[in-house]
């Protein structure tokens, strides 16, 4: 029976995931992918403190660790249409 929960196991947590995860790279941008694999511990941050409230204990280095992710999420879109910008402006040579 152990044999059995396994199989499906693998079939449904890794090559389900797995094949429909490929699919949503077809539609969405590959910034957005990584965004969201980025975001992950900020999401378990929140649930932590959704879930233990106040029995929730994380060092300061943690939640630092948490606004150096932020930050660069958020700092991203603004670099890159800067530079873009600036990469446009650039006269080309022939």
């Amino acid at each position: 029976m152990q044999w059995l929960w396994l199989l499906v196991l693998s079939l449904v947590c890794t090559v389900y995931a797995y094949t429909v995860g490929v699919g949503l790279l077809r539609k969405f941008s590959p910034y957005m992918a990584v965004l969201t694999v980025n975001l992950e511990p900020v999401y378990g941050i929140l649930l932590a403190v959704l879930i233990f409230g106040d029995t929730e204990r994380m060092t300061l280095g943690f939640y630092g660790g948490t606004l150096v992710i932020l930050a660069a999420v958020l700092a991203y879109p603004f670099l890159n249409s800067r530079f873009t910008r600036t990469q446009a402006t650039l006269p080309t040579s022939t």
